[in-house]
């Protein structure tokens, strides 16, 4: 499981979400089963996208 911040406003992550592969999202979090199921730049792209809005937020 990994948590993201804004996830669930986030229209920029939905784009990235649909690239990524096969997941399953929460209100903030994003599970993956194995790293074989997901394309490893989209999730690094989602995770620097979610800290930008954590850094943002402050």
């Amino acid at each position: 499981m990994i948590y993201l911040t804004s996830c669930d406003n986030d229209q920029n992550l939905a784009e990235y979400f649909k690239k990524l592969g096969k997941h399953k999202t929460g209100k903030s979090c994003l599970y993956i089963n194995k790293l074989a199921d997901v394309r490893l730049d989209v999730l690094e792209q989602i995770i620097g996208k979610s800290m930008q809005n954590l850094q943002s937020d402050n």
